[in-house]
């Protein structure tokens, strides 16, 4: 819900409780945590938290130390973490639904999709594992970065506390209240479901509600509530139960008694209110709920993500169990990625239930910021995340998006549901409780306006100026509707205010007169409420519009202080909520009151009129037997827009019982219509991945539903990869933006192509198709594996043996019917049949022949290169030679013998060509290639510019050899400007072809041989040769970095800055050399990345020390601060400290808001740099000391010698820690002084304490001698 989720921190775990097992199964262990934790923590944050010293590991275990226990692990099963050092709290093994699924092929009933059959990235296999792991005191981050360095691991994520929080007002015989069923254009179209009823039995089908619980006294809940059948002892809990409590640990999920309770029964009524029953509302779905509670009671709707552990544990349990469990509805959002709560859906969506969850309220795109108030990253096909509409058939305005992330928009503004029975004075709204047809203490709605205007005042206070100034012309009283029952319209123009007012600074009061209700009356003041219902009609306001409004009843004038009002509402762009409804006073005297409604609207400055209205004032009874309370209320957010989801899809469920839970996503996802457009802050479309809003009368068409996907598989090998989804059949391919050619299966399930080898990374990349049927478009982003080679291609397979006693590296070529194997030195030769049958062997043939290249005597020194052709077999090498006698160059020359294979006899050793160039004969590489009845060898170096000279070198040759074994050197001429190195020669087209670089070794070019003329022809340069500098530049820039920095004010080359806008790249240039560069970077990063935090206190530089002033509000800190502000000492910040560290140094500074302020209780708030000049503040320093203020309690003990060193722990640093006792009279600003130079010794080695016990040691051995020597 909108403000909804209270992050709620949760301390340890208890032990497990274990239950009867069914089939020889394990029994379920579920943890807990500690509710105190919980109970200290939800009012101090409003998002996920991690929890401190405590993170959640998914891991592998060893086959031979797996369990294969249902749920609980076995103790040894944590030794990779336990032996790595780390605490291991709890462990859960969900590893069973690995076992069923690849045990048999599953029903329907237990799940229509099989392990292999999703393509999604979330792990999977019976040695998966999850643990709580437990440090105190330890950083959560800290925690996680060091587990992930643990073998096994899959994934570390700290463990977080979060929460459920409600927001909403009141609102049947309330069905003209349910837009979000049968409005035309901005419901899901319900009444096409209506007129498809088909005969289903509706006990065969459970939805499971992870919530706050579920109050099954709700009348429109009774019937619709599971209860657990008899002897099914696999699930905790008495026969009977509607679910479990994994807050409190009892088979009784009820919720509490605040609003953030009742937020589950208000997602359960939305999935599945009894229809038809002359009462209340209509449930999406015709189903049962299955209660799965995980808040501890007293926490105002706040849990930890080990309740979501269990609570997913247990539906799993159930499936197993053979209950038809179709869908998860998680009415609350998670965070940052969570890969343990992916983990979990994703073994859940395996046995056949999809997980919907809402997306979050903080008007955020989540890939913006993934941190607060979003659900982001789930990799599971078998979850939907929710977006939220409102009547106006707009993303709401509390709504997160995001155009992969977020799926589908379903109506979640003002939706009318059940709620707590218990929870009146959360949820009284007279005008729900009249159109439910309770007789109510006093009820207006202003029908009579259209007859008697005149019974209606209207005043317009200036509050800024406390005036009141005419209402004429600014506000317009006009008769209305809400609902098909009558209301009241109040338009205010702000062009019409005073010139340099604006609308903010006024409030109206509408008022009428009236008999008082409660004269005589001796109810009291909580027993009673009062309470109206407003609306936001105009669209012309700013979406962050908001109007407070307080209903009243008064004995005085019409007046905007009264006696009697209620607690406020606040009426928004598209929702509302109420804050209560109590009244605070009863007058049982007067005989007439004044209502009123007052009405104070902001949003900065604008002149669009605002129109509201104002319907269903009224004052009832909220306690007693005879209590006016109806138990429905209207609440907001995506919260309310995923119940409506789950009970959508568990409506298909039932009308499509032969399809699988993945071909329902895909009908639920691709029944999406068009949604009018919204925009961010900055002009950007707010989008989901479909861009729409859910309709069943599109989810029963086939032919209308739109092409959409929910994962892919990628063969890393061959880049070949198939994109699985739903009517997909006549739909278009882009990946990244780029066009792709892909066949879609016969039943368009799935789309066929393959991937660029340049996408083949490991990253995400976006997977966009368009339905050409519907012209709507899916978008989604999955992570592709990175490239592999194909195993079948580069397997290697062992063959043959060497020979007996062969050694060295060998040489090796093919003859068609044999392999020769030679070593490099060529002191040996073998043969052995090719392809081999059993009983072959190596044969030993006559080595090559010695030679004397420059002089020597002995071998061949070292061989290059073997090559067979026609009958014989060459052996080749490179020697180099003496220089040459005219030019100076030095030479290498080309050697080669024939080896006669019929005849088993090696020819003479000749030389067959010369490479006149300055090279290492080391360098040269030889290729050889068949041709036109000859074999050529080429024999090539790379050689530098330089090298080439004047052009009369070449750093290559090509030497022809005839079938008689004639060797001839071919003319490879190369001028200054032109070749620089050979890189190959083959045979194209019945051509002899070399592919040549040019000297900038930028352009490559292909020559041809010319017999006729014995001469190379140049081919051309070859067609889309890249040019090397701009295929490096284009690679690295090609990668997602942030910026590229050019160091020494180097000239940007324009190849580079057309790289940089080609690839959206930042460029920047600096006048430092590359390590000043360097180093001011890395110094800059490791300040800006830094972990952070946040501590209420007080901090000083002291004597160019860092100290921390903490203690609880009103202690004395900023008093403190003051006098040591007198004495010369810096201010740093003070009530908000940011701690950063760097390294293993802790940095304090004051938020940018409060720099340089300090607030004094009585005075207010001083700007100390005015006061007492630029001296007195520092922007940061660097922390040494904390200094703990407290109140003096007497008979505690307090150290009066300071030989304890206590340490305080921030972010992982530990500090001295000194506490001072604050009593009357205490000069604290003169202690903290003294600690601080205290300090200041101690770091230098000198501890006063010590010093005076040694001297008081050394005092008591001298009497103790003294003592000795005069007995």
């Amino acid at each position: 819900m909108i403000g909804a989720v209270a992050a709620l921190a949760l301390a340890g775990a208890v032990p497990a409780i274990g239950y009867a097992a069914e089939e020889g199964l394990l029994p379920l262990g579920f943890g807990d945590g500690s509710i105190e934790a919980v109970e200290e923590a939800s009012s101090e944050a409003q998002e996920p938290q991690p929890i401190p010293g405590r993170a959640l590991v998914l891991y592998r275990v060893d086959e031979e130390v797996s369990s294969g226990a249902r749920f609980r692990s076995a103790p040894d099963e944590a030794a990779p973490l336990s032996d790595a050092g780390f605490t291991v709290a709890e462990t859960w093994d969900f590893s069973v639904v690995d076992e069923q699924v690849d045990a048999r092929p599953l029903s329907r009933s237990l799940g229509a999709d099989s392990s292999d059959a999703d393509g999604s990235a979330v792990p999977t296999g019976e040695d998966v594992r999850i643990a709580l792991v437990e440090r105190a005191g330890a950083d959560p981050w800290d925690l996680v970065a060091e587990l992930e360095q643990v073998d096994g691991v899959i994934a570390a994520q700290p463990s977080y506390a979060m929460g459920v929080a409600s927001t909403g007002s009141t609102a049947d015989t309330l069905t003209g209240w349910q837009y979000s069923l049968y409005d035309d254009d901005a419901g899901i179209d319900f009444d096409a479901v209506l007129e498809q009823q088909v005969d289903s039995d509706p006990d065969e089908q459970i939805v499971a509600v992870v919530d706050t619980g579920v109050d099954a006294a709700n009348p429109d809940l009774a019937d619709q509530m599971w209860h657990k059948p008899a002897g099914l002892d696999a699930l905790p809990g008495e026969t009977g139960a509607i679910g479990y409590d994994f807050g409190e640990m009892d088979d009784d999920p009820a919720p509490g008694p605040s609003m953030a309770d009742s937020h589950g029964t208000h997602c359960a009524g939305i999935i599945s209110a009894t229809a038809n029953n002359g009462q209340g509302i209509a449930g999406a779905a015709d189903t049962k709920i299955m209660a799965l509670k995980i808040c501890p009671d007293g926490t105002n709707g706040g849990f930890s993500d080990v309740g979501v552990i269990n609570a997913f544990q247990y539906l799993v349990a159930a499936r197993l169990a053979g209950l038809n469990v179709v869908a998860a509805n998680c009415s609350w959002h998670t965070g940052a990625y969570n890969p343990v709560f992916d983990y979990l859906i994703n073994q859940a969506g395996r046995l056949g239930v999809i997980s919907l969850i809402a997306a979050g309220n903080s008007a955020l795109d989540t890939a913006g910021d993934a941190s607060v108030g979003t659900t982001v990253g789930i990799e599971s096909p078998y979850a939907v995340v929710i977006a939220a509409s409102n009547d106006r058939n707009e993303l709401a305005t509390y709504s997160n998006w995001n155009e992969t992330q977020v799926d589908i928009a379903f109506p979640g503004s003002n939706i009318i549901s059940t709620v707590s029975t218990s929870s009146a004075r959360s949820f009284f709204s007279p005008r729900i409780a009249h159109d439910h047809g309770e007789d109510l203490l006093y009820y207006h709605d202003f029908s009579d306006f259209e007859t008697s205007p005149r019974n209606y005042r209207v005043r317009l206070l200036d509050l800024v100026n406390e005036e009141e100034i005419s209402s004429e012309g600014i506000v317009t009283l006009e008769p209305s509707e809400v609902h098909g029952e009558p209301a009241l319209e109040v338009t205010v123009d702000p062009s019409r205010l005073p010139e340099g007012t604006v609308l903010s600074q006024y409030q109206i009061i509408v008022g009428w007169q009236m008999e008082n209700p409660l004269k005589g009356s001796d109810l009291a003041a909580e027993d009673l409420g009062l309470s109206v219902t407003p609306y936001v009609v105009s669209s012309t306001v700013p979406r962050d519009f908001e109007a407070v409004v307080y209903p009243s009843a008064n004995s005085s004038e019409l007046g905007y202080l009264t006696d009697t009002r209620a607690n406020l509402i606040l009426a928004k762009y598209d929702n509302y909520q109420i804050f209560d409804t109590a009244m605070s006073a009863v007058d049982a005297e007067s005989d007439t009151l004044t209502g009123t409604v007052a009405l104070q609207m902001g949003a900065g400055a604008f002149q669009e009129p605002v129109v509201m209205r104002i319907s269903g004032y009224g004052i009832g009874k909220i306690a007693g037997e005879d209590s006016d309370y109806t138990p429905y209320a209207l609440m907001s957010g995506t919260s309310m827009a995923t119940p409506l989801a789950t009970g959508s899809f568990a409506r298909l469920a039932d009308l499509y019982p032969d399809e699988s839970p993945l071909e329902l996503r895909g009908r639920l996802v691709g029944a999406a219509e068009d949604i009018e457009p919204t925009y961010d802050a900055q002009g950007g479309e707010r989008l989901t991945a479909t861009d729409g809003r859910f309709s069943f009368e599109t989810a029963l068409d086939d032919d209308g539903l739109s092409a959409n996907t929910w994962s892919i598989e990628v063969d890393p090998a061959t880049g070949a990869a198939e994109l699985r989804g739903r009517a997909l059949d006549d739909a278009t391919l882009t990946v990244d933006g780029d066009e792709v050619t892909a066949e879609a299966s016969e039943d368009g399930s799935a789309l066929s192509f393959t991937l660029p080898v340049d996408a083949l990374d490991g990253s995400s990349h976006r997977f966009d198709v368009r339905d050409a049927s519907t012209g709507r478009t899916h978008r989604a982003s999955y992570t592709v594996p990175a490239a592999e080679d194909d195993p079948a291609a580069t397997a290697l397979v062992r063959e043959l043996d060497l020979p007996a006693g062969f050694s060295g590296a060998p040489l090796i070529a093919a003859g068609p019917d044999r392999l020769f194997l030679s070593d490099q030195a060529g002191t040996c030769l073998y043969v052995h049949p090719w392809p081999s049958s059993e009983g072959d062997a190596w044969t030993e043939l006559p080595a090559p022949p010695t030679f004397t290249g420059r002089g020597e005597a002995g071998g061949w020194g070292t061989l290059d290169a073997y090559a067979y052709f026609d009958g014989a077999l060459y052996a080749v090498r490179t020697l180099a030679l003496e220089a040459d006698p005219e030019s100076g160059a030095g030479t290498v020359g080309v050697f080669a013998a024939r080896y006669d294979i019929a005849a088993g006899a090696w020819g003479p050793v000749e030389r067959a060509g010369t490479l006149t160039s300055a090279v290492d004969e080391s360098t040269v590489g030889i290729r050889a290639v068949s041709h036109d009845g000859a074999l050529y060898v080429l024999a090539s170096a790379p050689i530098s510019a330089e090298g080439a000279g004047e052009g009369l070198v070449s750093g290559q040759t090509v030497v022809r050899i005839d079938a008689s074994g004639a060797m001839t050197e071919l003319p490879c001429a190369t001028d200054a400007a032109g070749v620089l190195s050979w890189l190959s020669l083959s045979e194209s087209d019945g051509q002899l072809t070399a592919l040549v670089c040019e000297r900038t070794g930028e352009t490559f070019r292909v020559l041809t041989w010319d017999e006729g003329s014995s001469s190379w022809r140049d081919a051309g340069a070859v067609a889309v040769a890249p040019d090397l500098t701009y295929v490096e530049v284009d690679n690295l820039l090609r990668c997602e970095i942030p910026a590229l920095i050019i160091a020494r004010n180097m000239e940007i080359f324009p190849e580079l800055l057309e790289i940089a806008r080609k690839h959206g790249r930042t460029l920047l240039r600096s006048e430092l050399n590359t390590v000043e560069l360097t180093s001011q970077i890395i110094d800059y990063l490791n300040r800006a990345l830094a972990p952070q935090i946040t501590r209420h206190g007080v901090l000083m530089n002291i004597n160019g020390q860092g100290v921390l002033l903490l203690g609880e509000s009103g202690i004395g800190k900023s008093e403190t601060a003051i006098e040591l502000l007198k004495r010369g000492h810096r201010l740093v910040a003070d009530d908000a400290v940011e701690i950063r560290r760097v390294s293993d140094s802790l940095y304090g500074t004051a938020p940018e808001l409060i720099r340089h302020y300090i607030e004094i209780r009585g005075i207010g708030v001083i700007d100390v740099q005015q006061l007492f000049g630029m001296g007195s503040v520092q922007f940061d320093t660097e922390l040494d000391l904390v200094v703990q203020l407290e109140k003096w309690v007497d008979g505690k003990f307090y150290d009066r010698l300071g030989l304890g060193e206590e340490m305080y722990s921030i972010l992982g640093v530990k500090l001295p820690y000194m506490i001072i006792p604050v009593r009357p009279g205490r000069n604290l600003a003169g202690i903290v002084e003294i600690a601080t130079m205290k300090n200041r010794q101690m770091k230098f080695g000198y501890n006063p304490a010590r010093d005076f016990v040694d001297r008081v040691d050394r005092q008591i051995d001298a009497l103790t001698r003294q003592s000795e020597e005069q007995k």
